[in-house]
């Protein structure tokens, strides 16, 4: 745990452990009352470090500057949500998490909830908030036709297809440089072991040939809209499409 991290929250365990002994600190025994709140937060510490401590090994988040109209950088909300990360093969559940589609990195709330700090990726295998489940894709592992990074599990069965959401920073120059966040999603459907990048209705419906008039039959009876929600069309005709025998 770097030095500046671990300091962090040791303080924060220690304020919160003296709250713990207020009858103590009114005897006026200094030296008991110390060494009490020490050893306790030495303690948490300790344990902190045994049991979550590795998630706090990476970087502090620096945070974006103000984006115009009230844009954010993260996924979903600017706030910590509970969600879960899968870290070296362990799983730790309701960590306060925040997911940055700008320098797509994964944030973890510090102890003394001060700020963001950055689960180092290569350590991540997947992780989940807001009801959605993201992959890592590290580098060295990544599938052809994919670049390295979180995705965005939506389906996953015998076929599957992911979301690759990203948000872009652009300027506009008036008296004052203002700077707004612009979010796109790039889709890919994995079938027979290679991903493809799919843009529209025509796309998916010719990876999907194997079912081709039972899904037109079920696009046109459930009015799938291509262009104004793509996202559930998508996801929508993969579920279909896999509850078939083929």
């Amino acid at each position: 745990m770097p030095v500046n991290n671990a300091l962090k929250i040791f303080a924060a365990l220690v304020l919160s452990t003296a709250l713990e002994f207020p009858a103590l600190a009114q005897t006026g025994d200094d030296s008991l009352f110390v060494t009490q709140v020490s050893q306790k937060a030495i303690s948490g510490l300790l344990n902190l470090q045994k049991t979550d401590g590795p998630l706090y090994n990476g970087e502090m988040h620096y945070p974006h500057p103000k984006f115009k109209n009230g844009g954010h950088a993260s996924f979903i909300n600017s706030s910590y949500t509970k969600g879960t990360i899968v870290y070296d093969g362990l799983t730790y559940k309701n960590m306060s998490v925040m997911y940055d589609l700008i320098r797509d990195q994964l944030l973890l709330l510090n102890a003394d909830s001060s700020g963001g700090i950055v689960v180092q990726p290569e350590h991540v295998e997947r992780f989940s908030l807001h009801n959605h489940n993201f992959i890592n894709f590290k580098p060295g592992t990544v599938p052809k036709n994919i670049a390295p990074g979180y995705y965005d599990l939506l389906y996953e069965g015998r076929i599957t297809l992911l979301a690759k959401r990203v948000k872009k920073v652009t300027e506009n120059v008036t008296q004052y440089i203002e700077k707004e966040v612009e979010q796109t999603v790039s889709y890919y459907l994995l079938k027979d072991s290679v991903y493809t990048r799919i843009k529209g209705k025509q796309d998916i419906v010719t990876l999907l040939n194997a079912t081709q008039k039972e899904n037109q039959d079920y696009i046109k009876a459930n009015k799938l809209d291509f262009n104004g929600n793509r996202e559930e069309a998508f996801l929508r005709l993969v579920s279909f499409h896999d509850s078939l025998k083929q």
